[in-house]
């Protein structure tokens, strides 16, 4: 996350800033008090763990405003997820609950976020996820092929949305019109999915090596199955960002909010998408023409507007109340 929330970010908001915010990293095992004390507002990367906690402690202290982001719904993980064991331990909740409210700024990325933590933390500001306009142009929509060729991107963490949809993914493996390509593939699935390991599977590789492979792959459809569970609920949208980047068209479950976008193919149960897929198969849906309404929406979310909205919510910590005037703005330290 830290591409869509904090390094891939802060440099194009100072940028974006004329140098106004300023940002300097440090490793948070080396990290000394006179390194937070030069600083006006401490933001926390991975906040939740004991180091993060104790910076945020050290920052407080100090009387440092205090930033954190977060990008999940901590309270209810979704079962397989590699991240339970440690939030269903009550002792680490308990340290959840802590520095939410010692944080002098939240942001989140969706609106049931918002309202989770917000019993915690009376500042917490929406930020969504966004198009990195700056480095990653749109890729040209390629004509419909005879076989539709549809991915999967994720991460081990995605395994009961898969194993949700199990049926399904069989059949299209045994379905001549489909071609698949999972991206983050993880063994074990191959218990219950039947997958050509060869031609079929790309694994768990470095982000930008994923970036370039993912966006030129050519691929007409990105299907994203999500449980139904508040987790998922809350989850942001990075899959349909990166779809419309590459040029694909989405199908998502319809009861994921975040999914209610523009051109996305939203499904309500496994029957249903069984029928877009054989809409798909017999030419009914125009891929191009789901991609261009997903593009047109995507535009509202590229990183220069939503770095405004981060602006804004810093602008708040020192007392202003917008950023339409010039504000003396704050030289910030992010710790990793």
């Amino acid at each position: 996350m830290q591409y869509y929330r904090s390094l891939g970010v802060f440099p194009h908001l100072s940028r974006e800033t004329g140098g106004q915010v300023q940002f300097s990293y440090f490793d948070i095992k080396a990290l000394h008090w006179s390194d937070i004390y030069m600083h006006d507002v401490i933001y926390v990367d991975h906040p939740m763990t004991p180091a993060g906690t104790k910076v945020i402690e050290d920052a407080t202290r100090q009387g440092k405003q205090v930033w954190i982001d977060l990008d999940d719904y901590l309270f209810e993980i979704t079962p397989g997820n590699r991240a339970l064991a440690y939030y269903s331990n009550p002792h680490n909740m308990e340290a959840v609950r802590k520095v939410l409210g010692m944080a002098s700024l939240i942001t989140v990325t969706t609106d049931p976020l918002k309202k989770a933590y917000s019993e915690f933390n009376g500042n917490v500001h929406i930020v969504p996820n966004a198009w990195n306009h700056y480095q990653w142009p749109l890729q040209p929509i390629t004509p419909a092929q005879p076989v539709a060729r549809i991915t999967w991107r994720g991460s081990d963490t995605h395994g009961v949305d898969l194993h949700g949809i199990r049926g399904v993914l069989n059949e299209i493996q045994k379905d001549p019109a489909f071609a698949m390509l999972f991206f983050g593939w993880h063994e074990a699935w191959g218990v219950w999915l039947d997958i050509d390991r060869q031609r079929q599977v790309v694994p768990e590789m470095e982000m930008f090596q994923f970036f370039h492979t993912y966006f030129s792959c050519g691929a007409d459809y990105l299907l994203y199955p999500l449980i139904d569970h508040p987790f998922n609920r809350a989850k942001s949208n990075i899959a349909w960002i990166e779809a419309c980047i590459a040029g694909m068209a989405t199908i998502a479950p319809a009861c994921m909010p975040e999914f209610n976008q523009p051109g996305v193919i939203r499904y309500k149960d496994a029957r249903h998408l069984r029928d877009i897929l054989s809409n798909i198969k017999r030419g009914r849906i125009d891929k191009a023409e789901q991609v261009e309404l997903s593009r047109d929406a995507l535009q509202e979310t590229r990183l220069s507007e939503t770095n405004r909205l981060r602006l804004e919510a810093l602008a708040g910590l020192g007392g202003a109340r917008g950023v339409k005037e010039p504000v003396q703005a704050p030289a910030l330290k992010a710790v990793k």
